[in-house]
């Protein structure tokens, strides 16, 4: 990764252009973070990323005056395209009507989240290659498998 600020604005923009290639996710709002003016506001966010030297940090389930929990600590970009979008179709598929991404966190759990799109790697995949098909995004294609 280069400086934060700047790769914080690249996946940003790439992070947007995947939400918005997903219309179920009704607002789903999205935060990436990587200087130091704004880093207490990705994990506010949906779906949050703290950009640092060395590591991608991931939050979900933030929103206005709470912050979001930990989903995990990342080192590949890639990976946080597949999180963000095995996320992103976790709440489509799970979700009630309306659903804030917050409210679904706190339903079903932290942990539960975490063992879907942070543990189990298969099963992220098939959440992300599914969101992909559905979607059609171009922004990052499935990892061949």
């Amino acid at each position: 990764m280069g400086s934060s600020e700047s790769d914080a604005a690249r996946i940003g923009r790439e992070l947007e252009e995947l939400a918005r290639a997903s219309a179920a996710t009704h607002g789903l709002s999205i935060g990436v973070s990587g200087g130091e003016a704004d880093l207490a506001l990705a994990p506010y966010r949906d779906f949050g990323v703290v950009v640092g030297d060395r590591q991608l940090t991931v939050h979900v389930g933030g929103e206005v005056g709470r912050p979001g929990v930990l989903l995990d600590r990342l080192d590949s970009e890639r990976l946080l395209f597949e999180y963000a979008g095995a996320f992103l179709q976790l709440h489509r598929e799970e979700a009630r009507p309306r659903e804030a991404a917050s409210e679904f966190v706190r339903r079903v759990g932290i942990d539960y989240v975490r063992e879907r799109v942070a543990k189990d790697p298969q099963g992220r995949s098939a959440l992300f290659r599914t969101f992909h098909g559905l979607t059609g995004c171009p922004c990052i294609s499935p990892a061949a498998s």
